[in-house]
């Protein structure tokens, strides 16, 4: 994985995210208006087996792009 400053991630799509203490998650930015501090927050999968909170205070450090396994060099 070519892993990247989450300054740098993009905010309008999916993307792999780095969670300091869990590791890769899918995730995206959320936007959504009633969102408390931090808002809006960077959100993934993991938000949902361990709640908004947990994701609010783990934030993500850096970010690569999904990779679609049927487009790596020699698949079949």
């Amino acid at each position: 994985m070519n892993w990247q400053p989450i300054e740098t991630a993009p905010k309008d799509r999916q993307i792999v995210l780095y969670i300091p203490g869990h590791g890769p998650s899918v995730g995206q930015w959320n936007y959504t208006a009633h969102n408390k501090k931090p808002h809006p927050y960077w959100s993934s999968v993991a938000e949902r087996l361990f709640g908004v909170q947990w994701m609010r205070d783990r934030q993500p450090t850096h970010w690569c792009e999904i990779v679609d396994p049927n487009d790596a060099k020699g698949a079949a």
